[in-house]
């Protein structure tokens, strides 16, 4: 490990020698999780503190507050004080002298508020970003960053009957509900619910171009101005003492689209099904600050289209025995759904992931990580031990913000574990990526769902039969530059399996989950380098050609597939036909190859026959066919089927 730690402190004190040198640098190290960045980091801040000659500053930016305590703790420790940490209770008390002090934390929340308020809080902002040293002279601070921040800040308003729903939530959250001087009248908060709607509805429907019109013009001379001139009174004398929610940041961008032109965007979509959508999207431009910065990253290199020419991107530095990994893929559908068909098969599904955790625990201990909903039910399995509870939990004596699958980056509860179970893949709102992608590319022509996904308000992949993989050691990593892509990740899934039409906003919707699937992966007994335990990762979904990527992008791990049943009727019956061909097998002692029809009735071979006709559900049998040890060809100059043993040692 000390070797590995020496190479990213040369890093850091190559970047700050080139600072000191008056150059001003934009660079990002990518870092695997586990070789000791932050460790190292600190040690970097304590040499600096240390070295009286020097009078350069820092502005850390780390994720939660409770890294921000541990940083200064430990750099306080060392005997050093020239350090101060703020947070929402404590800034008030502490701003005034945060300028004064060489080493300043904030969250990158806080960061992130700072650069978007860059014009016109400027001279707040100084005492952020620049450090007063004892003769007065400003210094400007170099800023390391602990993981890719938030890129883009952004809205976006369905025109679903839910488009204004944040009017009256906005009311109840700035506690203006019929109280005081500023009482709110039931009939006007109606109106302008109405008024609202009735504006993005109008600009979202008749809107020729990608850009929309201030919406005011559209009420002109009427009434209806003077309610909404009213409204925007109201709440901007309450709005800056609270914190930003989803409803101020939707106000917000409402009201700037009322005023200004050129604030929204309209998608343009070629599927009439598709629910018009008002997009308003600030990318976040960090790199146009003034000072220096240092990002540590350890997924950089899923993370290029985003950086662009901004930053300078070292090699990736990973020296993970991956060898020791091992995937085992559950093929199960974990979509959720809308109808209450689809509910009672996600329950159904559930219920066999539940139960394969509760088989696995039988011999050894998996930590299952889920999504915030699926806390509750997972507590009610009993499938956690007693004292990993609590990491699920807003428990007094967790001093960190509670896990789940959206909240891992940067969290070292989980290195001991040598097994998990990711319940699914962490996948966002579609919407979430439309709007990344509107931060990054300057194209915005198609952005439609591919044309087997015909739902555009999926928060979720809906799941589809894809292609399967068959059970084999995991292969080198695909270092090969595709043009098409941005990264050093593989070939990206193919385009009749992609989930976007658009190519760049598909790979860059692959990246992030990629992104996030190797986040998760590395909070377990992985990061540990000199460790030699052997490392279990359980991984239930239904994204067979996805999970090619997520095995190239760690060199020589092994990987398994199996399907879990609960998965569909289709799936069923296929698995119900393949069962009776091997048992009639081994009952006949039948000789293979041998063509289908000489093994099963009509019934069967008729049903596997029409459903061979599809791509999808084609690659399903064959499959299925591979989990019973037996492969399923055509025959093509006679249009019959043969099966055969996968491997002919059999």
């Amino acid at each position: 490990m000390s070797h590995i730690k020496s190479k990213i402190m040369n890093e850091f004190n190559d970047f700050a020698t080139r600072i000191k040198n008056g150059d001003t640098v934009k660079r990002v190290l990518d870092i695997a999780p586990g070789h000791g960045k932050s460790q190292t980091l600190n040690d970097f801040l304590a040499n600096e503190l240390q070295n009286k000659d020097s009078n350069s500053a820092y502005l850390i930016v780390l994720r939660e507050v409770s890294m921000l305590e541990e940083v200064e703790k430990i750099i306080k420790s060392k005997g050093l004080e020239n350090i101060i940490y703020l947070d929402a209770k404590n800034t008030s008390n502490r701003i005034q002298i945060a300028s004064q002090k060489r080493v300043l934390l904030i969250t990158h929340k806080r960061f992130q508020d700072i650069v978007q308020s860059m014009e016109t809080k400027h001279e707040r902002n100084k005492n952020y970003l620049y450090h007063k040293s004892l003769n007065n002279a400003e210094i400007k601070r170099t800023i390391i960053i602990d993981e890719l921040p938030q890129t883009f800040d952004g809205v976006f308003f369905e025109m679903n009957g839910d488009e204004s729903n944040w009017v009256p939530k906005l009311i109840r959250e700035l506690n203006l509900e019929a109280r005081g001087k500023h009482e709110v009248d039931k009939v006007k908060l109606h109106m302008v619910k109405n008024i609202t709607s009735i504006l993005l509805m109008n600009e979202a429907l008749s809107i020729k171009k990608s850009k929309t019109k201030k919406l005011s013009k559209r009420i002109r001379n009427t009434d209806w101005l003077n309610e909404m001139e009213n409204f925007f009174k109201l709440i901007d004398e309450k709005i800056e003492i609270y914190p930003k929610s989803q409803e101020i940041k939707s106000y917000k961008a409402f009201k700037k689209m009322f005023y200004e032109d050129n604030i929204g965007i309209k998608l343009s979509s070629s599927n009439p099904m598709d629910i018009p959508t008002l997009f308003c999207v600030e990318k976040i431009k960090y790199h146009n600050l003034e000072n220096s910065i240092l990002i540590l990253d350890a997924t950089a290199k899923f993370h290029r289209a985003i950086y662009g020419q901004h930053y300078e991107i070292s090699d990736p530095l990973n020296y993970h025995n991956y060898r020791r990994v091992t995937i085992h893929h559950r093929v199960i559908s974990t979509s959720e759904g809308f109808s209450s068909k689809d509910n009672t098969q996600f329950n159904k599904n559930l219920e066999a992931i539940w139960n394969d955790i509760e088989k696995i625990q039988k011999k050894e201990y998996i930590f299952p990580i889920v999504k915030k909903k699926l806390i509750k039910p997972l507590l009610q399995r009993n499938l956690l031990g007693k004292e990993d509870e609590k990491l699920y939990l807003n428990a007094e004596d967790n001093i960190e913000l509670p896990l789940n699958l959206f909240n891992l980056t940067g969290k070292n509860t989980l290195r001991e574990k040598t097994a998990c179970y990711i319940v699914s893949l962490p996948i966002k709102h579609i919407n979430y990526y439309r709007m990344l992608a509107l931060s990054v590319f300057d194209d915005t022509s198609n952005f439609d769902l591919s044309k087997k996904y015909n739902d555009p308000s999926l928060d979720i992949i809906k799941e589809q039969i894809e292609i399967p993989i068959e059970t084999k050691e995991g292969r080198e990593l695909n270092t090969v530059e595709n043009n098409r892509r941005s990264s050093l990740v593989p070939n990206s899934i193919s385009d009749s399996k992609r989930w976007f039409q658009n190519q760049q906003l598909n790979d860059l919707y692959e990246n992030m989950l990629l992104s996030e699937i190797y986040q998760v992966i590395h909070r377990i007994n992985i990061r540990e380098l000199e460790s030699t335990k052997p490392v279990n990762i359980y991984m239930s979904n239904n994204h067979l050609e996805f999970m090619k990527l997520v095995y190239d992008t760690l060199p020589k791990v092994n990987h398994h597939t199996q399907r879990l049943k609960n998965t569909n009727k289709v799936e069923r019956r296929f698995d119900e036909i393949v069962s009776n061909i091997s048992k009639a097998i081994e009952q006949n002692h039948c000789t293979l190859p041998l063509s289908m029809g000489r093994i099963i009735g009509h019934t069967d071979k008729t049903y596997l026959n029409r459903h061979w006709k599809n791509d999808d559900t084609r690659e399903l049998i064959k499959t299925i066919f591979h989990q019973y040890n037996f492969r399923i060809d055509e025959d093509s100059q006679n249009s019959f089927k043969v099966i055969d043993f996968l491997n002919r040692d059999n």
